[in-house]
């Protein structure tokens, strides 16, 4: 996305093609139309610009370009599981668990406290993020299972369903 200096939001939806800056003022193609303002600042994800997705003219200064190509993003991926009811202690908003070094779920959001559903959303970053996402879901979720039952018992119930993110 990209908002203009006068307030104007290129809104959702709107895909940025190309940004030109040559003058005075700075139009933005969107596949909506144009939009133009004297300042742009825009947003879009690193993968975008890698891709030249979004088109600059006159195109990027080269130390900038090069630090686009040889940026890298981390990993932060997600993974929610949903139960039929609460086992955990409600009124926590965040779980932790200081495990061994094998542990991949150092943080665990008690959804409950946050949105009254039932669920629990695990990070899995950095170097095991990476791991985890040659995993398949129904791995990832007996790993996180695994260490909920370290933290809650053996007798905790399986998930009622799973939603997994992978950004890589």
């Amino acid at each position: 996305s990209a908002k203009l200096a006068e307030g104007t939001d290129v809104l959702l939806g709107h895909e940025v093609k190309q940004v030109d800056y040559s003058g005075e003022r700075v139009d933005v193609l969107t596949n909506h139309g144009s939009f133009q303002a004297g300042h742009v600042l825009v947003t879009v994800p690193l993968g975008v610009l890698q891709a030249g997705r979004v088109a600059f003219n006159p195109s990027l200064p080269k130390a900038k370009r090069d630090a686009i190509r040889d940026m890298r993003m981390g990993v932060f991926n997600k993974v929610f599981l949903r139960f039929d009811s609460v086992f955990w202690d409600q009124e926590d908003e965040l779980i932790a668990y200081m495990g061994g070094e094998d542990e991949d779920w150092p943080e665990i959001v008690n959804f409950h406290r946050i949105a009254g559903v039932p669920v629990l959303l695990a990070f899995s970053a950095g170097t095991i993020g990476e791991k985890n996402e040659a995993r398949s879901d129904v791995e990832l979720v007996k790993c996180l299972m695994d260490c909920l039952r370290k933290m809650y018992g053996q007798g905790i119930p399986e998930p009622a369903g799973h939603l997994v993110t992978r950004w890589n």
